[in-house]
């Protein structure tokens, strides 16, 4: 902690409204700090470990004197910081609500050594909210300050995101003018899979639950269909694998006059138009032995990211959000 005090001493104070100094970079209007790419993060104010705040970029809504301490892309262990001043403005967010393919690994222990490169679209959705982007969503976003907050978590269907009480915290947290975007399905169909599974009434259920309790504390939900797994191909086409699933969040959006993003269909078109050999090793988790720490027999996973694909979901979901 002495190391990290020292390096907070050395940071000269500005009296711009958001500047950083000593490495950290700064998306000003957003109030957003962004440290260098790396493996791993953990942030700190004023000497002290903010909780839970161990991914690339960190929202700050109050002044002071920040750090990050990360692993950079050749496992060297780094520290920048700088230090602050925000005005009053408020900062919106947007939350993420769903399972795997839209997590944040990051959040897990040993992300380096024994996750990546899973990747999920969440995990790479601050990027398209920085202030140069924003006017691209001012439909939806009537804000210059938006910092995601990423809630999905794997292997969650939407009844076992309730009864965690993983909403629960999420709706407690919910402000005016906040976005929720919800996208579940892959863990609600999986019939083998009892402690998970959810019949698709029970699935369009648990979706207006989320939708009018949001919508109950100001904010502004959208309900996404599934993004497309890898699978199946026919005569070089992609088609969709969730069954009923994604029509049933379509009903509940015409049921509940919400805005959908039909992500299953722009996921297949798209898939559909990079091809499947590039799609299958760029974008899902199929690679070779012996390229990652943490799969010395290689990767065969047509449902999760890498974080090419991630991204590519990822600009789907916002150049959706742009025309809504």
């Amino acid at each position: 902690m002495k190391s990290l005090l020292t390096f907070f001493l050395l940071i000269l104070f500005s009296a711009a409204s958001l500047v950083a100094e000593s490495g950290i970079a700064v998306d000003a209007k957003a109030k957003m700090l962004v440290a260098t790419a790396g493996i791993d993060y953990q942030w700190y104010r004023d000497g002290k470990v903010v909780a839970g705040e161990i991914g690339q970029t960190l929202g700050v809504s109050e002044s002071g004197i920040y750090a990050v301490a990360y692993t950079d892309v050749c496992g060297r262990r780094k520290l920048q910081n700088a230090r602050v001043e925000v005005s009053g403005t408020k900062i919106v967010k947007v939350y993420l609500i769903g399972d795997s393919t839209m997590a944040d690994y990051t959040l897990d222990a040993d992300y380096k050594a024994k996750r990546f490169p899973i990747t999920g679209w969440g995990q790479v959705f601050q990027a398209f909210m920085s202030s140069d982007s924003l006017f691209k969503v001012r439909n939806i976003l009537k804000a210059d300050s938006v910092v995601v907050v990423d809630k999905a978590r794997g292997g969650r269907s939407t009844r076992t995101f309730f009864e965690e009480g993983r909403w629960s915290e999420v709706c407690k947290s919910l402000e005016a003018n906040d976005l929720v975007l919800i996208q579940f399905g892959h863990n609600d169909a999986a019939k083998d899979k009892p402690e998970r599974y959810v019949n698709v009434e029970g699935y369009k259920e648990y979706l207006r639950l989320f939708v009018n309790q949001a919508r109950e504390k100001g904010a502004v939900p959208i309900l996404l269909t599934p993004v497309n797994r890898n699978y199946p191909w026919a005569d070089g086409k992609l088609s969709n694998v969730h069954g009923e699933y994604p029509d049933a969040v379509k009903q509940v959006a015409k049921e509940l006059n919400v805005q959908i993003i039909d992500l299953t269909q722009l996921s297949i078109d798209f898939f559909t138009l990079k091809g499947q050999e590039y799609v299958s090793s760029h974008y899902f988790m199929n690679f070779a032995a012996g390229l990652y720490e943490g799969y010395p027999n290689g990767g065969k996973d047509n449902t999760h990211f890498q974080p090419e694909g991630a991204v590519e979901v990822a600009r789907l979901v916002f150049q959706a959000m742009a025309g809504l």
